[in-house]
């Protein structure tokens, strides 16, 4: 079963970032898998998953 994979686009990419690299891997056991502040595009991974992008 295919599932979804939410993309966020924001205009302050910066901020967003470390907001989620900070938060993401505790409730869901998140890691970064690409991407860095300077943008423009990050991707986090869960169990070889790509939840949020």
């Amino acid at each position: 079963m295919d599932a979804l994979h939410p993309r966020l686009l924001v205009s302050r990419f910066t901020d967003y970032f470390r907001f989620y690299d900070a938060v993401l891997p505790a409730p869901i056991g998140a890691t970064r898998a690409s991407g860095s502040e300077s943008g423009p595009y990050a991707h986090w991974d869960v169990d070889g998953q790509d939840p949020l992008a």
